[in-house]
C-alpha cells in the first residue's frame, strides 16, 4: 500500500496556515567592538583589523533579532590578499630585509601588522585593494607557490572568480569546524605605506542563518490539548554547496542570480539536500501551548521566481486575498508550461500531526526560503531570517485518490489507511450548521469502504447526515438542481451536493432527513454533509459520528469516533438606564472569518473580515413618522429595543423583502429572495437574517425571523457583557441595525449615508461602549482606536447575530 502523496499544481487550501501561515522576518545583529587603535606593536607598521559585521536586516524587518552569537563572530583564521591597481599581488623590496606580503595568514587573531615600508612599488602600495577571508578549510586555496601566494589565487581576477566549496559539511545545526566562513574588502583603495596607518575590514558571513518557530492555534480543540504536532525531522533542499567570495551583482536590471551550474549543462550541480533528525520527545507542541524551534545555516542562493510570466506579476486567482498569497509561493517557483522548477532553497519539516479527533498523520510542511513569504526566493549571505509558522490544523484535501494535499506546500502521508477531512466540527454555533466531511481511502487493492452513522440517533435527533457520491463531486451535477447546490464542470468544488435550504422541518420530516442516520460502504472521495439543528439553549451539546473502516467487506481495526460539539447561546441581559428589559441570546462565533469547507479555495467568497451596513445613499430605512408605524424615524435612529424591526427595515429597503403601505406607513409584506446556502450576504443585516431556517422554497417570513442584527442598545449590552471573555470585542467595531442621526433637521432625522456601530473599551477600569450619536463620527484612520462609531454605511465592520424568542421567554 502506497500512501505517499504528491504536491499538486493547484493550490487547494491550507493545512498549516500561517497566521498568516509562515511569516518571515529578517533581523539585524550587533557589531563586535573595534579594537583599541592606540599603541601599535611596532612603530612604522600598518595595522589591519578584521571585524565580524552584523547579520544584515532587510526592509521587511518588523522587530529586532538576536545578534550573532559568539561562534558566528569568532575569527579563527585569516587570509589576507593585497593587490595593486594592476590586479597583481604587491611585491616586496628585494633588499633581503623585507618579506613578501601580498598574501599572509594569521591564526587566533583578528589583527595583522603590515610592514608599510616593505613594498617594492610604493605608488602601487598606496592604492591597494585589500581582501580578507576568514575561517575557510585548510587547503582551500591550494599549495603555496615559490613566489609566496596560493596556486589557486594567482591574481585579483582569480580571487574574484573563486568559488568556496568546502569538503566538510556534515551538519546543518552547527557551523563548520573551521568556523563561520567570512569575506571582507576594503571600501576604498588603501594606502599601505602610511606610517602608523590602519584599515578596518568589515567581514561578512558567506552563510545565512534561519530560525524557525512552530506553534498550533486551532479552533478545533482545547488549549493545551489536541491537535498536536511532534516534529521528528527536517530536510533542507537545494542547499548551495559552493559560494563565490564576491556576491553576484545584477545585470541589465535583472535580479542577481547565484551560479549553481559551473559546467553549464543546464543542471544545478552545486546543490545538495541535507536531513537532520530531531529528538521526537523534545518537540511535541499542543494547541495554543508551547512552540518548537529549530535553526540551521546555509550558503547564499539567490534565485528569481520561475513562473512563466515573470517578471510580470503573478496572476493570482480572482478574489484571492493578499494574506493568502504566501500559500501560492511554491507555484511561483515553477514554470507551468515546461514543468521546470528553480533550484531555490527550501525546507521540508516533518512530524506526526494528531488532529482534534485523535487521528494521526505523518505530515510534512514545505516552505520556500527567502526575504518574504510571498515571492522572494533569495537566501542572502550575512543575513538572519526568522520564520514563525502557525499551524491551524488539517483543513484541505486534494482532488486525486490518495492525494492529501493542503496547499502547494503541504504533503500528508496517512499513517491510517484512510483520511477524514472535516473542519469546525468542534466549534459549531447555536444556529443551524451544515458541515462537510470528505472520505479518503488509500488502498485500492483492498476494496476499501467506510460506514458512518450517528450514534444514538433517537437522542441526537438534532444531527442528521446525507451522502454525496464521488461521481456527483466529480461532475458538479446532482439529480435535482432545485434541491441541491450544483457547480457544473467543476470537480470537487466546495458546496457541491449540499441542500440549498435548511428548512424548518429538514431534520423532522421523514421525506427529508429524519431517517438519515447511517450510510454503509462509502467509497473514496465520497462526501457526507452533516446537518445540525439550532441549539436554542444556553448549554453546549455534543453528538458522535462512528466511522468503521472495511477492506473487502470486513471491518479492519476499531471504529473511530468523531465528536460534533455545538455551543449554546450566549445570554445577554438587555438593560436601559440600569433597568432590566428582556434577554437576547448571541451567537458564540463569527464563522465568516475562516473556512468551513475543506474544499474551499483561497479565493472563496465565504471568508471575509466583515460586511457593510449598506450601499452609499441607500435611502431611508424608517417606514413612517408616527410612533405607531412599523419603524418610525425616531426608532430607526435611536433603536433601543427594536432589533428585529430594524433588521427587517434594512431588508425591505434593500429589496430582499417587500413592503406594503398601511395608514401612510410601510410594513413587511412578503419575502422576495430565497436564502440559498453558500450565497455571500451583501449586508450585515442579511448575514443575520440568513441564520434563520427557511420554508420549502427558501423563504424566511418576518414572523419566523428570530435571528437578527441587534439594535444599538442590544449591541452595547452584548459587547460590554462579554468584553472580558471575548478578545474580538476588545479590538473591533460591530454594526447595529440602527441608522445614524443627521446633524440637522427636525426631530431625529435619519442620515442616509451613515449608520451606528460601536465597540466596548475600558475607561478607568470600567467597561463602556463607544458613542455613535449625530456628531460622533468614526475615524477610519484610527480604526479600533476611533473614539466614536457613527460610520459610513459602506464601512466594513464585524457582525454578531442575536436571537430573541417570540414570547421573550428566558432560555436556560
Amino acid at each position: 500500500m502506497n500512501n505517499k502523496t504528491s504536491i499538486r499544481n493547484y493550490v487547494c487550501g491550507h493545512l498549516w496556515a500561517a497566521a498568516v501561515s509562515a511569516a518571515l522576518c529578517l533581523a539585524g545583529c550587533s557589531k563586535d567592538e573595534i579594537p583599541d587603535r592606540s599603541g601599535f606593536g611596532h612603530d612604522g607598521n600598518f595595522r589591519l583589523t578584521a571585524v565580524a559585521e552584523s547579520m544584515s536586516p532587510e526592509s521587511v524587518v518588523t522587530r529586532a533579532s538576536d545578534p550573532k552569537n559568539e561562534a558566528e563572530r569568532e575569527i579563527k583564521t585569516l587570509h589576507v590578499f593585497l593587490f595593486g591597481p594592476n590586479g597583481e599581488y604587491l611585491s616586496a623590496k628585494q633588499d633581503g630585509e623585507h618579506r613578501f606580503q601580498g598574501y599572509q595568514t594569521a591564526t587566533g587573531t583578528s589583527t595583522l601588522l603590515i610592514d608599510n615600508d616593505g613594498f617594492a612599488d610604493a605608488v602601487e602600495a598606496s592604492g591597494a585593494t585589500v581582501y580578507v577571508v576568514a575561517n575557510v578549510e585548510p587547503g582551500t586555496f591550494g599549495k603555496m607557490t615559490d613566489e609566496g601566494y596560493p596556486e589557486l589565487i594567482p591574481d585579483l581576477k582569480a580571487f574574484e572568480n573563486f568559488r568556496y566549496r568546502p569538503v566538510d559539511y556534515r551538519t546543518l545545526v552547527e557551523l563548520p569546524e573551521s568556523g563561520m566562513p567570512m569575506v571582507g574588502k576594503s571600501e576604498t583603495e588603501v594606502d599601505l605605506t602610511k606610517e602608523r596607518g590602519e584599515v578596518v575590514i568589515a567581514m561578512k558571513a558567506l552563510m545565512a542563518r534561519f530560525d524557525f518557530s512552530f506553534k498550533i492555534s486551532s479552533a478545533n480543540g482545547a488549549v493545551g490539548g489536541l491537535p498536536s504536532l511532534n516534529l521528528t525531522q527536517y530536510e533542507v533542499c537545494n542547499m548551495a554547496t559552493a559560494v563565490p567570495f564576491i556576491a553576484p551583482t545584477a545585470t541589465d536590471g535583472d535580479v542577481p542570480q547565484s551560479d549553481l551550474d559551473p559546467d553549464g549543462d543546464g543542471e544545478a550541480d552545486d546543490v545538495k539536500d541535507m536531513k537532520e533528525v530531531l529528538d521526537p520527545t523534545q518537540d511535541i507542541i499542543y494547541n495554543q501551548s508551547g512552540e518548537a524551534t529549530l535553526s540551521f545555516y546555509v550558503f547564499e542562493n539567490l534565485r528569481e521566481p520561475g513562473y512563466k510570466e515573470y517578471p510580470a506579476e503573478y496572476s493570482y486567482p480572482a478574489g484571492t486575498l493578499p494574506e493568502a498569497y504566501q500559500c501560492y509561493k511554491p507555484l511561483l517557483a515553477r514554470n507551468e508550461d515546461t514543468g521546470e522548477v528553480i533550484p531555490a532553497t527550501h525546507i521540508v519539516v516533518g512530524g506526526f500531526f494528531t488532529d482534534a479527533d485523535g487521528i494521526v498523520y505523518n505530515a510534512t510542511c514545505t516552505i520556500y526560503l527567502g526575504g518574504d513569504p510571498v515571492d522572494d526566493f533569495n537566501v542572502k549571505r550575512n543575513h538572519q531570517y526568522r520564520n514563525r509558522v502557525t499551524i491551524a490544523g488539517i483543513t484541505r484535501a486534494g482532488n486525486l485518490p490518495g492525494d492529501v494535499t493542503f496547499d502547494a506546500r503541504i504533503d500528508v502521508e496517512a499513517t491510517n489507511p484512510y483520511y477524514i477531512s472535516i473542519l469546525r466540527h468542534k466549534n459549531m454555533d447555536a444556529h443551524f450548521n451544515v458541515t462537510p466531511l470528505d472520505v479518503y481511502l488509500f488502498d485500492e487493492n483492498q476494496n476499501p469502504t467506510m460506514d458512518i452513522e450517528v450514534k444514538d440517533p433517537e437522542a441526537k435527533n438534532w444531527v442528521r447526515i446525507e451522502r454525496v457520491p464521488k461521481s456527483v463531486m466529480e461532475s458538479g451535477k446532482t439529480d435535482d438542481s432545485d434541491l441541491y447546490i450544483e457547480h457544473p464542470r467543476q470537480e470537487f468544488a466546495a458546496g457541491t451536493g449540499k441542500r440549498k435550504y435548511f428548512t424548518s422541518d429538514l431534520l423532522t420530516d421523514p421525506g427529508q432527513l429524519k431517517n438519515n442516520t447511517k450510510y454503509e460502504d462509502l467509497g473514496d472521495r465520497d462526501r457526507i454533509y452533516i446537518y445540525v439543528d439550532e441549539n436554542i439553549s444556553t448549554k453546549d451539546r455534543s453528538a458522535d459520528l462512528v466511522l468503521t473502516y472495511k477492506e473487502n467487506g470486513k471491518q479492519v481495526g476499531e471504529p473511530h469516533t468523531i465528536t460534533i460539539e455545538q455551543h449554546g447561546l450566549l445570554k445577554v441581559n438587555v438593560e436601559d438606564g440600569g433597568e432590566h428589559q428582556y434577554y437576547i441570546y448571541a451567537e458564540a462565533y463569527e464563522e465568516y472569518l475562516d473556512y468551513y469547507d475543506p474544499l474551499s479555495a483561497w479565493q472563496s467568497d465565504q471568508v471575509y473580515d466583515g460586511l457593510p451596513w449598506g450601499p452609499k445613499d441607500m435611502g431611508y430605512i424608517h417606514t413612517g413618522i408616527l410612533p405607531t408605524h412599523f419603524l418610525c424615524e425616531y426608532d430607526a435612529v435611536e433603536n433601543i429595543f427594536k432589533g428585529r424591526e430594524g433588521t427587517m427595515a434594512i431588508l425591505m429597503e434593500r429589496g430582499i423583502y417587500s413592503q406594503k403601505e398601511v395608514w401612510a406607513g410601510y410594513y413587511p409584506d412578503e419575502p422576495l429572495e430565497a436564502m440559498e446556502l453558500d450565497v455571500r450576504p451583501s449586508t450585515a443585516a442579511e448575514y443575520c437574517y440568513r441564520k434563520n431556517k427557511t420554508d420549502r422554497n427558501g423563504y424566511i417570513r418576518y414572523e419566523d425571523m428570530r435571528w437578527y442584527l441587534p439594535s444599538i442598545r442590544e449591541l452595547e449590552n452584548m459587547l460590554t457583557t462579554y468584553y472580558a471573555s471575548t478578545p474580538e470585542f476588545q479590538n473591533s467595531f460591530y454594526w447595529s441595525c440602527a441608522a445614524a442621526e443627521a446633524e440637522r433637521g427636525l426631530g431625529t432625522p435619519e442620515a442616509t449615508s451613515y449608520a451606528r456601530a460601536t465597540m466596548a473599551h475600558q475607561v478607568d477600569g470600567v467597561i463602556k461602549h463607544k458613542e455613535s450619536g449625530a456628531y460622533k463620527y468614526y475615524d477610519s484612520s484610527l480604526g479600533p482606536a476611533s473614539p466614536y462609531g457613527k460610520a459610513l454605511r459602506t464601512t466594513v465592520f464585524r457582525i454578531r447575530a442575536v436571537y430573541r424568542p417570540a414570547d421573550d421567554a428566558e432560555i436556560e
